[in-house]
């Protein structure tokens, strides 16, 4: 489960960008946030950045549906949305060492099957145990 726990090393042990970030079609148009990030009893949230329109009119409001935060590498997260989120979704640990990881738990509000896609390996299998950290597998659940 999400939110398992302080690890040794404290809760920003190993401090790392995560970046949670649209790819749908309505990206600019449509804002699935603020998100939650929560571990650990702790809850970030989310928002994105301000509006890159300059007409100042209402037509003119677009907002990139990316999100940045910093979280501690080797944890288990808890995503939540206030809207629906992105059919197509980059999460993305920019700077973090190759051996870095995080779970990512994220809350969709209706059941369909969800893929995963690594660059350079292709769609991943579905899991068939719940990931942890650690536990040295690439996870498509």
């Amino acid at each position: 489960a999400a939110g398992t726990g302080v690890p040794a090393d404290g809760l920003w042990g190993d401090p790392q960008l995560l970046v949670i970030e649209s790819r749908d079609k309505d990206s600019e148009d449509r804002n699935f946030g603020p998100v939650l990030l929560e571990t650990g009893g702790a809850v970030d949230l989310l928002t994105p950045c301000m509006d890159h329109g300059w007409c100042f009119g209402y037509t003119c409001q677009k907002r990139l549906s990316t999100y940045w935060a910093t979280v501690a590498s080797d944890q288990t997260f808890a995503v939540n949305t206030t809207g629906t989120p992105p059919r197509n979704m980059r999460l993305w640990f920019p700077y973090a060492e190759e051996t870095s990881e995080v779970v990512l738990v994220i809350n969709y509000f209706e059941v369909n099957r969800r893929y995963l896609w690594l660059e350079g390996v292709g769609r991943l299998s579905p899991a068939t145990s719940s990931p942890a950290v650690g536990d040295g597998q690439p996870h498509g659940s």
